[in-house]
């Protein structure tokens, strides 16, 4: 819940409220961002069961790392959305917080 001018608000999934408190104005947003909200508008309206029937997406979306295997092919995203959310994570300098963080840098 949220405190809303004194009192509490419960706001219900997918109200206009909540889609205004959760996503920000997308003329606003840097460019990575924005690229990414275009990215999951654009596959609103896809079932996942219509992206699991592509081969080589499902193939493409297992990451190995030695004894480790990630299996995303169950979320709703492709090649393009990838690309989007690999450029938005290179834009937020992702694996330099993630070294200075291994480095105990505060």
């Amino acid at each position: 819940s949220i405190l809303d001018r004194g009192r509490q608000v419960s706001p219900t999934p997918g109200s206009q409220f909540t889609r205004r408190l959760l996503r920000p104005r997308k003329m606003s947003l840097p460019a990575p961002w924005a690229s990414v909200f275009a990215e999951a508008d654009r596959l609103k309206g896809t079932h996942l069961r219509t992206l699991m029937q592509d081969q080589a997406r499902n193939d493409s979306m297992f990451v190995k790392c030695g004894d480790l295997t990630l299996d995303y092919c169950r979320e709703k995203v492709d090649a393009a959305a990838m690309d989007k959310l690999l450029a938005l994570a290179q834009a937020a300098d992702v694996d330099g917080k993630k070294k200075k963080m291994f480095e105990g840098v505060k």
